[in-house]
């Protein structure tokens, strides 16, 4: 324990079950009106979040950089603003990466659905979030037609273990933490054979979305 005087045993978890949107998927635009709309010329990595410490860019970031000096154009594609964490606003300038982020600011619920729909891939960097996993990554697993590769966020072993799953057995892909080498080989291999792994990873909603709020 981090508090003095409470010990282990003093203390427990309660699970809870994931907040996940409700997408309005009525009348969405189609895959080419909505790239044309928010100018995205190619292939692309939703980011539907805010820039927050725990959200761990950087190491997204150097993997475009690297992917880039490999000829690989792979666009990072963001409700919110890199600059909000000055490190990451200069590691943009520093990587020469700067071409590849677009930020695309505050979306309705339907384009908001279509940045996920018509996404290449998903990368879950955090470090940490409160359900253990990233918020994101389940939506994006709702959405069903996008592969997810997912950092070992601290807790992450911990929040399958609650709803029976394993790091094996619910294989998002994983990357350790600021390892942006190993990120660049899963993008590639995600998006050389992305149906591979959509299919492998479809049971992991459905095992979070069996806890309720009435447990």
């Amino acid at each position: 324990s981090f508090i003095p005087g409470i010990h282990d045993n003093q203390v427990a978890v309660i699970p809870f079950p994931p907040l996940i949107k409700d997408f309005d998927t009525a009348d969405i635009l189609n895959k080419k009106e909505f790239k044309n709309k928010y100018r995205i010329p190619g292939k692309y990595i939703a980011m539907p979040s805010q820039n927050r410490p725990n959200k761990n860019w950087g190491v997204i970031l150097r993997a475009l950089a690297e992917l880039k000096k490999q000829g690989v154009c792979l666009y990072f594609v963001t409700t919110g603003h890199v600059g909000d964490i000055q490190y990451d606003g200069q590691l943009v300038k520093d990587l020469g990466i700067a071409d590849l982020i677009i930020e695309v600011g505050s979306l309705s619920q339907k384009d908001l659905y279509a940045l996920y729909k018509y996404s290449d891939l998903m990368v879950a960097s955090t470090v940490i979030e409160g359900l253990g996993i990233s918020g994101q990554a389940l939506e994006a697993l709702k959405v069903g037609s996008i592969p997810i590769i997912h950092a070992k966020s601290l807790g992450v072993a911990e929040s399958l273990d609650a709803v029976g799953l394993t790091m094996d057995t619910a294989d998002l892909n994983w990357f350790d933490l600021d390892d942006y080498k190993t990120l660049v080989e899963k993008i590639k291999d995600v998006l050389s054979n992305p149906k591979s792994h959509i299919e492998k990873q479809k049971h992991i909603l459905a095992a979070y979305l069996k806890r309720t709020w009435k447990e």
